[in-house]
């Protein structure tokens, strides 16, 4: 998938609060409140700033930020030895202190080598959009101009994980012949998203299934209003 970056503005009004309660990054330097629907998963508001809840430690104000320091409970974790940065108490595996459970195959990784840019998981889990990135809201525009009569089925797939908008087989619609439809999704700051639509026997950008190749079909992921993702409008040839 060609990676191209592009930042295109306008001057369309901020977006007024939160939707679908998504974790945004807060400053422990600012001043104000915060309430548990800025948080992220397993995490509340303590006074000016989100906390990870017992049990968990990490990044209160990513999505999934906050992760358990105790591996996947299992009757025999103990007899099987408990993995890197982790031991046994009562039968039970624990991260040590500074460690939390992230690759998902057992052990623990000290916490100042996640989100350092380098995939320490098999998997490269300890370096996930959800855990590392603040999550923004982002508006995306688009318009059919092909006037087949069709509306244009679309959606919108993050390169950086696997991940689309909306999830499974739903889909936004376009509305209409020339006419501009918003849709707003939560995403990464920074993250890298591709958009892909269908109508008929036509196809643009990645396509409806995400695998095609583009030019020019890529934007980060902002939550700047400022920022929002003017698709190219979508005509017949």
């Amino acid at each position: 998938m060609h990676r191209s970056r592009k930042l295109l503005s306008s001057a369309f009004a901020a977006l007024a609060g939160l939707i679908l309660g998504c974790a945004v990054y807060v400053d422990p330097g600012e001043e104000g409140s915060c309430s548990d629907d800025i948080c992220g998963e397993n995490a509340s508001c303590k006074g000016t700033v989100c906390v990870c809840d017992p049990g968990y430690d990490g990044f209160p104000e990513m999505e999934k930020g906050c992760m358990p320091t105790q591996p996947p409970p299992s009757t025999s974790a103990c007899e099987l030895g408990c993995g890197a940065n982790a031991y046994c108490s009562e039968d039970l595996c624990y991260c040590q202190p500074g460690a939390v459970s992230v690759c998902e195959n057992g052990g623990c990784l000290p916490l100042d080598q996640v989100c350092d840019g380098t995939a320490n998981c098999v998997d490269g889990h300890d370096e996930a959009v959800e855990i590392c990135f603040p999550t923004v809201v982002m508006g995306w525009s688009v318009i059919d101009l092909c006037p087949d009569g069709l509306d244009v089925e679309w959606k919108l797939f993050s390169v950086d994980r696997d991940w689309a908008w909306p999830s499974g087989d739903d889909v936004f619609w376009s509305g209409g012949l020339d006419v501009e439809v918003f849709e707003y999704i939560e995403c990464g700051d920074g993250e890298l998203i591709c958009y892909g639509a269908g109508a008929g026997d036509l196809s643009w950008g990645v396509g409806l299934d995400g695998l095609g190749g583009c030019e020019d079909c890529c934007w980060e992921c902002s939550g700047d209003p400022s920022d929002t993702a003017y698709v190219p409008e979508w005509l017949c040839s």
